[in-house]
C-alpha cells in the first residue's frame, strides 16, 4: 500500500497538471499527456499477447494511435478541420485495417498470422479508439454560459469510475476478513473480485456522483429568473444513480477484461511501475465507459 501511494501521488499530480493546463497552447499539454497514456497502454497490451511479428503489428498500431489522439482534439489544433473529426476517425480505422495486413502479406498467410492480424485490430480498437473519447470529452464545448464544459465532465466521469475501484477494494478487503470470506465474483479471472466489493464500489460511485453534482459551479449552476434564483443540474437524480451504477459495473467489466488478458499471458501486472503495475492497470476501468459516457453527453446536451 505504501509503495502504491508513493507511485500514485506523482501520477495524480501529472494528471492534475495535464487537466489544469490541458487547453493551453492549442491543447498541446493534454495532447502530450494523452499520447503518453495511450501509447504506453498499447505497448503493454502488445507485450501481453504472443503473436508472430508482434513488433511490426505494435509499431503500425502505435503510429495510427497517434492519429486517433490528435484527431480527438483536431478542432483545437486546426479549427477549420475540426468539423471533419468524426469522418477522420472512420478513415483512420479503415486505413489501419488495410496497413496492418502488411506483416501477413510479408510472412505469407497462415492461421497464426491471420489470428495475429485480428488480435492487433482488436487491441487497436479497444485501447486507441475507445480511449480517444476521453480526449474528445475533455475538449467538448457547450453553451459557454454553462459550467459543465468538457473539462468538468471529464473529471466527473473519471472520479465516479475510479472511486468505484476504491470502494470495491476497501469493501472487498474488509469482507474477505469475515469468517468464511466473501462471495467471489469471477474467480477464474480475478480471485480477489467479490460481490461485496461490487456493491461497495457501486455505493462509492453513486455517492461520488451526487457529491460532485452538488459542488457549486462544477456541474451545477444558478440561473436568475423572475421567481428568484433557480439551481439547475445537468443530470437529474435518476441519471446520477444510473451513471454511478453503470460506471461501477462497466468499469468492473473493463477490469475483468484486462485481468483475462493478464491471466492468459501469465502476468500479474500489465507493466512494471512499482505499486500500481502498469498503465493499463490504471486505465482498465475507464476504457469501456469512455465512449458510452461521451455518446450520452452528446445526445443530452448537443
Amino acid at each position: 500500500m505504501k509503495q502504491r501511494l508513493l507511485t500514485a501521488i506523482p501520477l495524480i499530480l501529472l494528471v492534475a497538471l495535464a487537466i489544469i493546463f490541458g487547453d493551453k497552447c492549442h491543447g498541446l499539454p493534454f495532447l502530450a499527456f494523452s499520447l503518453a497514456m495511450v501509447l504506453a497502454g498499447m505497448y503493454e497490451a502488445f507485450t501481453m499477447v504472443d503473436i508472430p511479428c508482434r513488433k511490426a503489428f505494435c509499431s503500425i498500431a502505435m503510429a495510427f494511435a497517434v492519429l486517433f489522439v490528435v484527431n480527438a482534439q483536431l478542432h483545437m489544433l486546426v479549427p477549420q478541420l475540426g468539423v471533419y473529426a468524426p469522418y477522420i476517425d472512420t478513415l483512420i480505422i479503415g486505413c489501419y485495417a488495410l496497413c496492418a495486413v502488411a506483416p501477413v502479406f510479408r510472412q505469407g498467410p497462415s492461421k497464426e498470422m491471420c489470428s495475429a492480424y485480428l488480435v492487433s485490430l482488436g487491441i487497436f480498437i479497444y485501447i486507441a479508439w475507445m480511449l480517444s473519447f476521453l480526449g474528445k470529452l475533455f475538449f467538448v464545448k457547450f453553451d459557454f454560459s454553462l459550467p459543465w464544459q468538457g473539462r468538468n465532465l471529464f473529471l466527473f466521469i473519471i472520479a465516479v469510475t475510479k472511486m468505484a475501484d476504491v470502494g470495491a477494494y476497501v469493501v472487498g478487503s474488509l469482507s474477505a476478513k469475515r469468517p468464511g470470506g466473501n462471495h467471489k465474483l469471477a474467480p477464474c479471472l480475478s480471485p480477489k473480485k467479490s460481490i461485496e466489493g461490487l456493491i461497495g464500489g457501486t455505493v462509492f460511485s453513486v455517492g461520488t456522483a451526487f457529491a460532485l453534482a452538488y459542488i457549486p459551479n462544477f456541474i451545477r449552476y444558478c440561473e436568475a429568473s423572475g421567481d428568484g434564483v433557480i439551481v439547475k443540474y445537468p443530470f437529474c437524480t435518476l441519471e446520477l444513480i444510473a451513471i454511478g451504477v453503470l460506471a461501477s459495473v462497466i468499469g468492473l467489466v473493463g477490469d475483468l477484461i484486462e485481468s483475462a488478458l493478464k491471466r492468459g499471458a501469465g502476468l500479474k501486472d500489465s507493466g512494471h511501475i512499482p505499486g500500481i503495475g502498469g498503465i493499463l492497470d490504471v486505465l482498465d476501468s475507464l476504457i469501456p465507459i469512455s465512449p458510452l459516457f461521451y455518446a450520452y453527453v452528446l445526445i443530452k446536451f448537443c
